[in-house]
């Protein structure tokens, strides 16, 4: 065996290990592959900083810059898999996900082929096959499941527990399931019966759980480190709230998404005593009433200063007290210590979004988010966007995206013009915005930290991308007008 092959199956074994990649790194440079070298050395470097460390926007421009010119031929490299299995992402220097779209395909995978990837995410899309059916998931610590997986065979309850309670699955970190219908046997069986011993994060969306389907994650017997719990389709309900009460896994728990909740004071109340030992880092909550209740309990109690990302998702019923809503956010603080902030809305004066956030008085927010479904033309857009933007939120934030907020030319232009100077990253999707305005960006002499722009639903000119391109570092997301038709 030779040494690059060696190392390879090191990586390999070691998926987690970035002294093994750093080591490797060292020896493809001093055998004359510099830039891959550099290559694994960046990203692996990237994974352990935060996304608004400057070092880490160092080392991602030196990625891009090497994925950009070496990413085609590097990507010809690995391993030709069978119609319907595919690598996908790159992740500290090597891919790190294998997806697979047609499991019918599965046995002509064998071992021998995956082994020299040190991938560590498996994508797994409508398919009908059991988990042991993969060659290699011993190396795989995240596991994403999307519809239709339980059929056939595995429609029985004895197949689904044989199938959970293999040694790769109870060592799994990451587990997410989507659009599964998963009944109380199931559910209880996934999370009572399986031995796991490394779970840290657990993501089921599905609209076809248990009624108390709160009651088997809340109290888990055998789930002791989860990090992550996300419920983005469970509607909660003040009756669930009760569980949380035997939270086993609360003093670890740093993320949670309770995206469609339902409940008042009282139940607001018992959730954030029951979160109170909890050091949560980012919090999502979202639903269609309950949520002015919520934030007038962190007011009052104040146990989630520790939250540094908050999403707000505002059902339909609480856009019509939005003010309230908006009020209620501000009297309790929440703001003032964000790292992030995301709001979705069903529709909503966005003046009234801009007063929230010009009360918080100084500012560490790195990015934020807008989002509204729908709306009218909003008068005045053009002052509005100059006033929120000269507001200490904005002082230092380098991520912004807005998604419909109706900004038209006039807005755009002033916000182009804004004093964002650490400003990295700008998502816009909005068709209130001609190409005309779009073209005075990449001529502007404003936002100098400028390095990402993503119009991920707008088709350009090509003349337009090519200037948007050499502006922003090659690194635009966009669809352009092409003689065929639009391209990506």
């Amino acid at each position: 065996m030779d040494e690059r092959t060696a190392f390879m199956r090191a990586i390999a074994a070691s998926p987690d290990d970035d002294a093994q990649r750093l080591v490797f790194s060292d020896w493809l440079e001093e055998h004359g592959e510099a830039e891959r070298a550099e290559f694994v050395r960046s990203q692996t470097l990237m994974s352990q900083l935060s996304p608004f460390d400057p070092q880490y926007h160092q080392l991602e421009q030196r990625s891009d810059r090497l994925m950009d010119q070496f990413g085609t031929a590097w990507r010809a490299e690995l391993p030709k898999l069978p119609n319907g299995v595919e690598w996908g992402n790159w992740g500290r220097g090597f891919i790190e996900t294998l997806v697979v779209r047609d499991s019918s395909f599965l046995p002509s995978v064998s071992d021998d082929l995956l082994q020299p990837e040190p991938f560590r995410r498996l994508e797994i899309h409508r398919s009908g096959h059991t988990l042991h059916s993969l060659p290699a998931l011993q190396r795989v610590r995240r596991l994403m499941v999307v519809g239709g997986y339980i059929r056939g065979e595995a429609e029985t309850l004895d197949v689904w527990r044989r199938w959970v309670q293999t040694p790769e699955f109870s060592s799994l970190r990451s587990l997410e399931l989507a659009g599964m219908d998963l009944p109380e046997d199931r559910f209880s069986v996934l999370l009572n019966e399986c031995s796991w011993t490394q779970l840290e994060s657990l993501h089921i969306a599905s609209t076809n759980l248990p009624v108390d389907a709160m009651k088997f994650i809340a109290t888990p017997e055998q789930v002791e480190t989860l990090r992550s719990l996300q419920l983005p389709d469970y509607l909660l309900s003040s009756d669930d709230l009760r569980y949380f009460q035997a939270f086993r896994y609360s003093e670890v728990l740093r993320d949670l998404g309770l995206y469609r909740s339902g409940w008042d004071r009282a139940g607001s109340d018992l959730l954030l005593r029951c979160l109170t030992s909890c050091e949560l880092e980012r919090l999502a909550i979202g639903g269609h009433f309950g949520l002015e209740s919520f934030f007038e309990s962190v007011r009052d109690h104040d146990p989630l200063s520790t939250v540094r990302n908050l999403e707000l998702r505002v059902g339909e019923a609480n856009t019509h007290n939005i003010t309230n809503l908006l009020t209620s956010l501000e009297q309790s603080r929440f703001l003032n210590h964000l790292e992030s902030f995301s709001i979705w809305m069903t529709t909503f004066d966005l003046a009234e979004v801009f007063r929230l956030l010009s009360t918080v008085p100084k500012s560490g927010m790195r990015s934020l988010l807008l989002h509204r479904y729908q709306g009218d033309t909003i008068p005045h857009i053009e002052t509005n966007v100059r006033a929120l933007t000269l507001q200490p939120i904005f002082k230092e934030l380098q991520s912004l995206s807005l998604q419909y907020p109706g900004l038209q030319d006039n807005g755009f232009r002033a916000l182009i013009e804004a004093p964002l100077n650490h400003l990295r990253s700008l998502t816009l999707i909005d068709p209130s915005v001609s190409e005309k305005a779009l073209g005075q960006l990449a001529n502007s002499i404003y936002l100098p930290s400028l390095y990402r722009l993503s119009l991920p639903t707008r088709t350009i000119t090509r003349e337009l991308a090519d200037r948007l391109r050499e502006r922003f570092v090659n690194r635009l997301e966009c669809r352009v007008y092409t003689p065929q038709g639009a391209t990506p």
